[in-house]
């Protein structure tokens, strides 16, 4: 893996903490084997203060935005990089590669010194690029806490996509800094005691606060504590200089600017008290520096302060001036409060120590950067169907680290459990108009692509052949990505009925690396249309969770909730309410069942086009009270109700004029997983499903006195029905699991 950091935070003379994070991550003997690093710095980076080996990349910045979004971009791509990692929330919007982000704080949203036109145009800048910075990037970091939870709040960050990583800090004085330490102690006279500061000056480091403070306490402290303020630079030195000069400090407060990061060390082993008046943090550095330094800390009790200092610092509050004046008082004055701290503060830095840094960083970068497998389907659960119940069950039992899904974003999908899959969801039409299909393809080629582009994608599955098949043809053609296409004998016979849907299939099917065909029926339709060779075909019938779907107690609370007793039979139908499923034939054979059966009940649980239809056929029928319908529902309830029905029965039929066809049926494996006996139209591949005369009874759909005859049969000899039942039990857990399907998919990965 070959990967890209942006060390432009390495400046000489600059002290901030993330040169003090970039340092850390750099320093640790953590990388990966077989990992390459590129840095990418300009004409004022360090490049001699980094100690880890890798390719030194020098672009010139002469406007930071042009570096970010056009240099930077054509670099990466150059240097090929797998995945990129910066510290600044200014990562390339034209992504390259992965990219990992660091979102270290939210201050110019929460400070409220950011406040005016011109700051307020800041802010908005700010979140734009923000929000657009973590949305496009693979794994956002941030250091703390209570900086995660703001991010996820404020920016919709997913939390598996955050990770919490806590900077580490240098427990010993950097290498060869010994004679450095000596120099910066006799320039600033630091062998008399000192009260200390390290980090920016920046308006929400309250440091015209802690200058008031300061002038509060007595004359005699004063005369024997300086204050120093240490790092920082620029304009707002010139202000700190000016509030001094107003509290004619000049001769007790320091200004130390552009200090350099090794030398920050020789004022905080010498420091007499620490003190950090902040307002705003993503974390908090110099505080626990100071603490690994055995120097004892006074510290803003706001977030993320208290959550990383804990019970090692002396709190107050950094808008109170008196109160932050009384928590220097104390701990220069009350000797045993002060080693306390100290001794508080060397406890904590060992529980802070045991997180190590590097090692979670490169962790994050190894995820963003790992192969993946792009799976697409239009049809996925919190949808019920067979084909989302299919890729669902199929995909899970991926490795999960190595997939990545792509489906449409359907209503109740929000609070949807999806088993700790990694899935992508986006807006497009999920109906079956033309209009719709055509959208939806060309939307699934965009999604796809965007991914693709953000994601180390290494092949697709495509779970349809148009909709899905299309976006794999498309990243073959453009990001040479190998592809396999999930076929269906609907696809097929639907599809071959116009010249340039038939021509779009033959080129997808022609140009994929492997064909899955749900069932030897559809490997059929493939071959003798000649749209592939029999080699390249796959035969995946789909199976059953058998957790999930096993004989148990019945679901008697419907039973009761629609006035149905215990002892009375009951038929069920689970399937979408379409033309080629066959209700109507099963409602009409169903009155004729009860002219001998006249308390028997018919449930029949889906939704769709033909609902309104089947809902008058019942009523002039006049079968009201006998035939209930139920909106669809999710698996685990499902099971319940197959096994509170008596027989399952669904007669799909060819509907050749709209090429709609059964290529195999799911709902029969479930309802024999449960052991019932299955009545099933005899078309397509549902022979594959059900086993005539074994596991249930083939008839013809059209027919409707056989359908009532064999509806009779097996409610009149439930002997023969319970043999059915049992013989589907035990067929579905030896041939029908999805674990070893998904093992035979993994091949084509």
């Amino acid at each position: 893996m070959r990967v890209g950091i942006d060390v432009r935070e390495l400046k000489r003379g600059i002290y901030t903490g993330l040169r003090t994070i970039l340092s850390g991550f750099l320093t640790d003997a953590e990388r990966p084997e077989g990992v390459e690093i590129v840095f990418f710095g300009n004409q004022y980076t360090d490049f001699a203060s980094i100690p880890a080996e890798g390719k030194k990349v020098v672009i010139e910045e002469k406007n930071t935005f042009l570096w970010d979004q056009l240099l930077l971009p054509k670099a990466l791509k150059r240097e090929n990089v797998d995945v990129f990692f910066s510290l600044y929330v200014k990562t390339p919007l034209w992504r390259t590669c992965p990219y990992v982000n660091t979102v270290c704080d939210i201050i110019p949203l929460s400070v409220s010194k950011y406040k005016g036109v011109k700051s307020f145009l800041e802010r908005v800048h700010f979140f734009l690029y923000t929000f657009l910075c973590a949305k496009r990037a693979v794994r956002v970091i941030t250091l703390s806490e209570d900086s995660g939870n703001k991010i996820s709040r404020i920016f919709g960050v997913k939390k598996d996509k955050l990770r919490v990583i806590y900077p580490s800090v240098e427990m010993s004085p950097p290498q060869g800094s010994s004679m450095e330490d000596a120099e910066v102690i006799q320039k600033y006279d630091l062998y008399k005691p000192y009260i200390l500061y390290v980090g920016n000056y920046k308006p929400h480091k309250n440091l015209e606060r802690l200058i008031d403070a300061y002038s509060l306490l007595p004359e005699e402290v004063k005369d024997e504590y300086r204050l120093f303020l240490v790092g920082g630079g620029g304009s707002e030195a010139r202000s700190l200089e000016a509030a001094i000069a107003r509290k004619n400090l000049q001769e007790k407060i320091v200004l130390v600017k552009n200090i350099e990061h090794s030398n920050v060390f020789a004022f905080l082993k010498n420091a007499s008290v620490f003190v950090f008046p902040s307002l705003a943090e993503g974390f908090g550095i110099p505080p626990v520096e100071a603490m690994a330094a055995g120097v004892p800390v006074a510290s803003s009790n706001l977030a993320p302060m208290t959550e990383v200092l804990a019970e090692a610092a002396l709190f107050f509050d950094p808008r109170d001036v008196k109160d932050i004046s009384l928590a220097i008082l104390r701990l220069l004055t009350e000797r045993g409060l002060k080693y306390e701290y100290i001794m508080r503060g060397e406890k904590r830095i060992k529980l802070l120590s045991e997180r190590n840094m590097s090692r979670e960083i490169w962790r994050a970068l190894e995820e963003a950067g790992e192969e993946k497998t792009l799976c697409i389907s239009s049809e996925f659960p919190p949808t019920i169907g067979g084909i989302a119940t299919q890729v669902f069950n199929l995909w899970k039992n991926f490795p999960k680290k190595e997939v990545i899904i792509l489906t449409a974003r359907v209503k109740g999908d929000s609070g949807y459990f999806d088993g700790g899959l990694d899935v992508v969801r986006r807006k497009y039409p999920t109906g079956s108009s033309m209009c719709a299909r055509v959208i939806r393809s060309f939307l699934v080629v965009w999604y796809a692509w965007q991914i693709s582009r953000l994601r180390n994608i290494r092949s697709v599955h495509c779970a349809q052949v148009l909709s899905s098949g299309l976006a794999g043809l498309f990243l073959k053609k453009i990001r040479h990505l190998p592809y396999v296409v999930y076929v269906y004998s609907a696809d097929v016979l639907e599809f071959g009925k116009c010249a340039i849907t038939r021509k779009l299939m033959e080129k997808i099917l022609a140009e994929s690396g492997h064909i899955i065909a749900n069932s030897n029926f559809t490997k059929g339709l493939i071959t003798d249309r000649a749209l592939a060779p029999e080699e390249k075909i796959t035969v995946l019938t789909p199976a059953v969770d058998i957790e999930k779907f096993t004989p148990e107690r019945g679901d008697y609370d419907i039973r009761q909730k629609h006035g149905i007793p215990r002892g009375v039979k009951m038929l069920l139908t689970v399937s979408r309410l379409a033309p080629r499923k066959g209700h109507e034939s099963v409602i009409k054979a169903f009155a004729g069942v009860l002219e001998k059966h006249a308390s028997v009940v018919y449930v029949i649980v889906g939704d769709g086009p033909e609902k309104e239809k089947l809902v008058t056929l019942v009523k002039e029928l006049g079968l009201s009270k006998n035939v209930i319908f139920l909106a669809g529902m999710p698996g685990e309830r499902l099971a319940l109700l197959y096994n509170t029905s008596d027989i399952f029965i669904m007669a799909p039929r060819y509907i050749e004029e709209a090429g709609d066809v059964e290529g195999f049926g799911i709902v029969f494996l479930e309802a024999s997983a449960c052991g019932k006996a299955v009545i099933a139209g005899r078309s397509g591949g549902v022979a594959e499903a059900v086993v005539d005369g074994q596991t249930g009874i083939l008839v013809d759909p059209e027919d409707v006195t056989e359908i009532r005859d064999t509806i009779l049969r097996l409610l009149e000899d439930e002997k023969y029905a319970e043999k059915l039942g049992s013989n589907g039990f035990t067929r579905v857990r030896q041939e029908f699991r999805w674990k070893s399907r998904s093992e035979e998919l993994k091949k084509y990965m």
